[in-house]
């Protein structure tokens, strides 16, 4: 605001926003309408309205996706005019990776413990251990020092893989543990008769290696080990479907990227997720490698006017936490297009409240969190999700091909680049973070710097046009017509890119480039994986789906109109739910609150307080009336996540009739 308490424009201009947004998207409320507002009447008693209101249907429960974030007005002009964070968030029901990492660990160390203490016994250690324990707190203890050090993921699919298992045992009435040859040679044969995927059929021994070697549950030398086990998986390995691996982006979808940051045009969410992108493709990074970062470094001089220099941040999420516990990923600050969209950035993410200057100082988060009701949740957003978004983004802007991305073509795009322009394999892969054969280098700025030039000359012929990757192998270099490029033989940029190149081309803009004879999509997706170690992922198409929040009372109303519903499954591997079974030990009753039952949604896996008083027909301390969408939680995870925050802030006591029990209740215990 400028001198003398005045708003300047920008103020007014989100002040009228917000005013616009308030009246939108706030529901009618209808009101008693007397017979002389209606009619000829309305004229001679009515009052004009100063500005016409608008006649509005919008339900009670707004969709959290409906809502348009502050920022500048969309221009008719740019495609950035519709919203790409909004696109086809389902509504799923529990979401296992919407609780925090914590807790996530917190209800798998549970849920292991469901299977260890039926099946361990008294003949290994571990079962040893357990018998030991005094209570069910050190039980768990047990299991998490246990399994101290696995991966979150791995830990989750080994037990999705043993809980199929052990269905599978129950119904062919088989004794799972000890496991034997017999029964792991019975369930191979039942998942080859099921035609199962070659995933699920390797993934039998690798569930049996986990369980001997790393659980410590008994199991036979041989199980997993006979030439027809063996025979079964050379055939589904010789049968397995070829994966689709991920393309990278063309240079025309980077520079549609960079021009939506630069020129701010569009949804103040799209904006940032549009940076977060361009930094993951600049600094060949998965998404996963961004869900937990820190120490944010800025490294950008000016020199002939221009920015240059680098953005580095310490990843603690990548997938060589087994050998590196953080990796640096830097990105140069210059990409596809003349003039830097680092700036423009972090602009845009403090705008949005989710400045970069936060991960300092030690501090950790995502780098691109998922978006709710114009801001943002602690959690991240999902790999998938965060494809659905760059699809939808580039769909905006008109690129038809977006729905072909995969997940990692982020990571891919520069790699690629960097392979077609003839940098050498070992360049490539400190390039792309990868571990060279149990190498023991620990990956830093130094060991980085002169890959980090050698891909800033890429991206400089790219810039320049002096080198096209998107066109047929013939064209990469159109300066040198004669000449070929070697492909490893040299570190040293091809392309004849000198002083006199730059200069020549220094307002050469790739954006407005006729890319002139595109290489075959066959080309792209071999050119893609050229650099060694890169590994593929596969192109999946479901729709994100939305955050996960305990205490969301209209998830819990919409949840408990379709509690009868039935909901489908991608395949057998996907969320296996820990429900006490002949085959899973049931936990402990969990206790919240004295005097209190714990129920739990079917669906949102929501836990709520019941007081005792009112067990028979009642309502939960938050409010809500109990029904058949719940069900008493006796022996089941619970983790302080789910709890519903209302619950837990809530009086127990309501009523003459439950401080009675609670009375009796401790007269009676004395």
């Amino acid at each position: 605001m400028a001198g003398g308490g005045d708003f300047d424009q920008g103020a007014r201009d989100r002040l009228r926003r917000m005013s616009v947004e308030a009246l939108t998207t706030a529901p009618s409320i209808a009101a008693l309408t007397l017979p002389w507002e209606t009619g000829p009447l309305a004229a001679i008693f009515g009052k004009p309205e100063v500005l016409p209101r608008p006649a509005l249907d919008i339900e009670d429960v707004i969709d959290t996706a409906s809502v348009r974030p502050l920022g500048p007005e969309p221009s008719e002009t740019v495609p950035g005019d519709k919203k790409a964070f909004t696109a086809a968030w389902n509504k799923d029901t529990f979401r296992r990776d919407r609780l925090p990492e914590r807790d996530r660990f917190n209800l798998v160390y549970q849920e292991w413990l469901q299977v260890i203490l039926p099946w361990a016994g008294d003949g290994t250690v571990l079962g040893l251990m357990v018998s030991a324990a005094a209570d069910q707190t050190e039980k768990l203890a047990v299991v998490t020092q246990t399994l101290g050090g696995k991966a979150l993921s791995t830990l989750e699919k080994r037990l999705r893989q043993v809980k199929a298992f052990l269905a599978w045992a129950l119904l062919a009435s088989v004794t799972p543990f000890p496991m034997t040859e017999h029964a792991c040679r019975m369930y191979l044969k039942k998942l080859v008769e099921e035609k199962a995927p070659a995933s699920r059929i390797k993934g039998v021994l690798e569930m049996v290696g986990f369980l001997r070697h790393v659980v410590g549950l008994p199991v036979a030398e041989n199980a997993g080990d006979s030439p027809w086990i063996r025979g079964v998986l050379r055939m589904a390995a010789a049968n397995a479907k070829p994966t689709a691996k991920a393309r990278p982006l063309t240079v025309g979808e980077v520079a549609t990227l960079e021009a939506f940051v630069k020129r701010r045009v569009g949804a103040l969410q799209d904006l940032y997720a549009a940076g977060c992108f361009l930094f993951l493709i600049f600094s060949r990074a998965r998404f996963g490698d961004c869900k937990i970062i820190s120490d944010a470094v800025f490294d950008i001089v000016t020199k002939s006017g221009e920015l240059v220099g680098y953005i580095e941040v310490i990843s603690w999420s990548h997938k060589m936490r087994r050998h590196f516990p953080s990796i640096p990923l830097v990105a140069p600050v210059q990409g596809a297009t003349i003039g830097s969209w680092v700036e423009s950035w972090r602009s845009i993410a403090t705008d949005v409240g989710l400045p970069l200057e936060r991960f300092q100082g030690g501090a950790k988060g995502p780098l691109l969190p998922l978006p709710s009701q114009g801001g943002w949740l602690e959690s991240s957003c999902s790999t998938t999700e965060a494809r659905a978004w760059l699809v939808q983004i580039l769909q905006n802007a008109g690129h038809v091909e977006a729905p072909s991305l995969g997940a990692h073509s982020c990571k891919a795009t520069c790699l690629s680049w960097a392979a077609k322009y003839g940098i050498s394999k070992d360049t490539r892969t400190r390039l792309g973070n990868h571990n060279d054969r149990g190498s023991a280098e620990c990956y830093g700025r130094d060991t980085l710097a002169a890959p980090l030039r050698d891909l800033e000359a890429c991206i400089l012929a790219i810039r320049t046009g002096s080198f096209l990757p998107d066109v047929s192998r013939s064209g990469y270099f159109p300066d040198m017509p004669d000449k070929s490029p070697s492909c490893e033989g040299s570190t040293e940029p091809q392309g004849g890119i000198g002083s006199s190149d730059v200069e020549a081309n220094k307002s050469f803009d790739p954006a407005e480039l006729s890319f002139g004879a595109p290489a075959d999509q066959s080309d792209l997706d071999n050119d893609a994986n050229a650099s060694e170690g890169f590994e593929p992922d596969a192109i999946e198409h479901p729709a994100p789906s939305p955050s996960f929040h305990g205490s969301n009372p209209a998830q819990d109303v919409a949840l408990d109109e379709s509690s009868s519903s039935s909901t489908s499954s991608s395949s057998t591997d996907t969320e296996v739910e820990s429900e006490p079974g002949p085959h899973l030990a049931a936990l402990e009753r969990p206790v919240w609150r004295d005097a209190c039952q714990v129920w739990q949604h079917r669906q949102s896996r929501t836990v709520h307080l019941l007081p005792e008083a009112d067990a028979e027909s009642g309502s939960f301390v938050c409010g809500r009336v109990k029904s058949q969408a719940y069900f008493r939680a006796t022996g089941h995870p619970i983790v302080d996540s789910l709890k519903c925050v209302q619950c837990d802030r809530g009086k127990t006591i309501r009523s003459t009739a439950q401080l009675v029990h609670v009375l009796d209740k401790r007269r009676r215990t004395g």
